[in-house]
């Protein structure tokens, strides 16, 4: 990930413990969902949100969260 890019480390850290998986992965599909949020979405503001729980999602499943 650049370093201009918003990400809470703490965050990535405490979703890959809750999901049982290495932060690298969590941190590959958090950039995946943040570039495919910023590509499309008009309003920026909340795209670090939105990955965050679109990561969650995949690794966890909604039903869960």
């Amino acid at each position: 990930m650049r370093n201009d890019e918003h990400f809470d480390q703490a965050a990535l850290d405490a979703l890959a413990r809750k999901a049982h998986a290495p932060v690298e992965l969590v941190r590959r599909l958090y950039e995946v969902e943040f570039a495919e949020l910023q590509a499309n979405s008009k309003v920026k503001r909340f795209i670090e949100v939105i990955a965050s729980k679109r990561v969650k999602e995949r690794l966890i499943g909604s039903h869960l969260g």
